[in-house]
């Protein structure tokens, strides 16, 4: 986690991508396909196109796929999670951008200024906790030398 720069920019930049995704396919799938002079293609909407192909004067070419080849494939695939990254980074930078009141971007230049804040912010944490961890090592040193303790450590 000390160095992800990955994990940072998948949180601050994913979702707003797949929401755009979720958007053109289905704009694509509801648009109509109008029809043209000397062309021999179907017209009209790409989901009712797909679903029922008689009705466009084709065959159906979905294929069967065994139930085993299916489970084959869940077995060898990755799918995606309910975070778009790590889960401790993404829920550090939800604390972050709830505690600095921030917002998910709405386009890429935000979305870019969000991931260097946040990597800023991660590195300058780290930083602050390896400090407190020399801190407190050196005080427990001391301690056990003040009480005759040093050849312990």
């Amino acid at each position: 986690m000390e160095d992800d720069p990955l994990g940072c920019i998948l949180y601050a930049s994913l979702h707003k991508k797949q929401d755009e995704m979720d958007e053109v396919v289905k704009v694509w799938n509801m648009h109509l396909i109008r029809p043209t002079r000397n062309c021999v293609k179907p017209s009209g909407r790409p989901t009712v196109m797909y679903q029922t192909p008689t009705l466009y004067g084709t065959q159906n070419y979905q294929s069967f796929v065994p139930m085993e080849d299916i489970d084959t494939c869940r077995a060898e695939c990755l799918f995606r999670e309910t975070y778009p990254c790590d889960k401790e980074i993404f829920d550090l930078c939800a604390f972050i951008m709830e505690e600095e009141r921030l917002a998910f971007p709405t386009d890429p230049y935000e979305g870019l200024d969000l991931y260097l804040f946040l990597r800023n912010n991660i590195r300058q944490d780290l930083e602050n906790l390896q400090y407190l961890i020399l801190l407190l090592t050196d005080q427990e040193r001391k301690k056990s030398v003040t009480f005759g303790l040093d050849q312990e450590l």
